[in-house]
């Protein structure tokens, strides 16, 4: 009877009440084969994960999302935790810009009219938020119009839907504390690399550039920028190389550097990163004289990661967790990756004949 009423209890999901026998066998097999002692850890866990997993259900199957929004400063962060069949499935966050002393009623409203109406999230039957926009019923109806079915916005006071909005709280929470951390790192390495290199102020904006060749056709160059230390993707260019001679990365880096710094319409960096050593650097050096462009410029080695400079051509070694070689290592592998992306899709292009 003991075995059969124990089994019942874990077929009705009761898994805590299957894991105190466990507990206390495991504790009178302290001196008994490794291998049993074993075997009742294993099953320990398995309904350890099982209770958890039970933590996250909820007694009906309601399409809900629950959405909260936590500000600090200047900057507001949007976190969804979304419910499917009773189960939280996924989680997302968003982070933006806001002025200071937001108040989260006052752009909860537009925040939710985005994610829904126009930022590509699917719309749930309920969204549970921390807080109530104004407009309620009007933002309920506009949700309904977009996606064909009744939609409730409400916010718990108690209760399990309670519990999950303060949940999502903590976790927005934590996503602006980890942001705040690495906008710290940012600025101190932005200050860190302008005390190094010996700059005339902090870059705001650094471009970096690379060449990507198998060969001497489909020879291909890049620039990313990255503005504040951070990448601005739409400032992202992609240059097929026209120097004709061959597989000479020299002269394509020439090219590459001057093609861009005689663009009239865009603004010159305030830092050019070069991806590659003292060969490249002078490439790069060339293009600037013949442009007649005085801008301040750092090559990038990879294998020992020592920075050349127009006057230090012996090497800068920095330390391995410095933030301002972690930043030119960051900014010099998105380089990396975007032309080698680039070079692939010209071979593929040329494999297929286009």
């Amino acid at each position: 009877m003991r075995d059969g009423a124990r089994r019942t209890q874990l077929a009705a999901g009761d898994a805590r009440a299957g894991m105190g026998d466990d507990r206390i066998r495991l504790s009178r097999w302290s001196g008994c084969p490794a291998e049993h002692a074993a075997i009742l850890r294993n099953k320990l866990q398995t309904l350890e994960q099982l209770r958890r997993e039970q933590s996250l259900f909820s007694p009906n199957s309601v399409i809900r999302d629950y959405v909260v929004i936590a500000v600090v400063g200047s900057v507001a962060c949007t976190y969804v935790l979304m419910e499917r069949e009773g189960k939280i499935i996924n989680h997302k966050h968003f982070l933006l810009s806001v002025t200071e002393f937001t108040d989260t009623s006052d752009i909860c409203g537009d925040i939710i009219s985005y994610l829904y109406g126009g930022g590509g999230m699917p719309i749930p039957q309920e969204i549970i938020l921390g807080c109530l926009p104004d407009g309620q019923s009007s933002l309920e109806q506009f949700l309904r119009q977009v996606s064909g079915h009744a939609v409730t916005i409400r916010t718990p006071q108690r209760g399990d839907l309670k519990k999950r909005i303060d949940t999502a709280t903590d976790n927005a929470k934590y996503q602006l504390k980890l942001e705040a951390l690495k906008k710290n790192r940012r600025e101190h390495g932005l200050a860190d690399l302008a005390n190094v290199l010996q700059l005339p102020h902090i870059p705001k904006r650094i471009e970096a550039f690379d060449i990507s060749n198998l060969g001497a056709t489909n020879i291909v160059g890049a620039s990313v920028v990255f503005t504040d230390g951070q990448p601005d993707k739409k400032e992202y260019r992609k240059y097929k190389i026209k120097t004709p001679d061959g597989q000479n990365d020299f002269a394509s880096m020439r090219e590459l550097v001057f093609r861009r710094v005689t663009q009239k319409e865009r603004p010159l960096p305030d830092l050019l990163l070069i991806d590659g050593g003292k060969g490249q650097l002078s490439a790069a050096l060339d293009a600037l004289q013949l442009a007649r462009v005085n801008v301040s410029i750092v090559a990038l080695a990879k294998q020992e990661e020592t920075l050349f400079t127009p006057t230090n051509k012996t090497g800068i070694t920095l330390p391995r967790d410095s933030d301002a070689l972690l930043l030119l290592m960051a900014i010099r592998d998105e380089v990396h990756r975007f032309v080698i992306s680039f070079h692939r899709q010209r071979r593929s292009k040329t494999f297929l004949g286009k």
